[in-house]
């Protein structure tokens, strides 16, 4: 098996950026490296094809549709850069895992992406078992966007509340919470919905 590395965190933690570092320092060490990512995943200020960060750096981008594609878009490259694998759709998210460990025999492997949601359950499934089985996993924090201290937010927080377990959005619909801020933010919406 290659090594695998897994960025997790809150939103606005930086996780897609510190990857994209790996990702340049394995090209310098002369690795060919692609990035895979569910289509879902594109965000409203990136273009289909690039990965686009939130102060603009960019890298190449394969949108697949199904995981079964990772396989494919990965063919040729020494080193294959997942980017948030829980996005894929429910009925597909539980073949990610075995994927990506397959390709792992021969391919070394970033992995980019939450691991829980805004109500602090576990995002899907294939993020928690790729976290267990990584050689290295880097729990990033992000700064609280409700006190505003810095390093300390572990939480994702959606602003308006959800309808569903998969709502994928930027700045205007997530912010980064330290748990302090997060449990009086849940407080005060449980409290609104009695």
């Amino acid at each position: 098996m290659k090594t695998m590395r897994v960025w997790t965190g809150p939103v606005h933690a930086q996780k897609s950026k510190r990857a994209l570092a790996a990702a340049r320092r394995s090209v310098r060490l002369g690795h060919d490296v692609v990035l895979v990512r569910p289509i879902e995943s594109v965000r409203d200020h990136e273009c289909p094809g690039f990965l686009t960060t939130k102060d603009g750096e960019q890298w190449p981008s394969i949108d697949v549709e199904s995981p079964e594609l990772i396989h494919t878009a990965a063919e040729g490259a020494t080193m294959v850069w997942v980017d948030e694998p829980s996005l894929f759709s429910e009925e597909e998210e539980p073949q990610v895992f075995g994927i990506i460990q397959k390709l792992r025999r021969t391919k070394r492997i970033l992995i980019s992406g939450l691991c829980a949601t805004s109500e602090l359950e576990i995002f899907r499934e294939s993020m928690m078992r790729l976290v267990a089985v990584a050689d290295r996993v880097y729990w990033l924090r992000a700064d609280c966007d409700h006190c505003k201290t810095l390093g300390t937010a572990t939480r994702s927080w959606h602003i308006c509340g959800k309808t569903e377990q998969v709502d994928v959005g930027g700045v205007d619909q997530y912010q980064a919470l330290c748990p302090s801020c997060w449990s009086t933010a849940m407080e005060e919406r449980m409290t609104v919905k009695q």
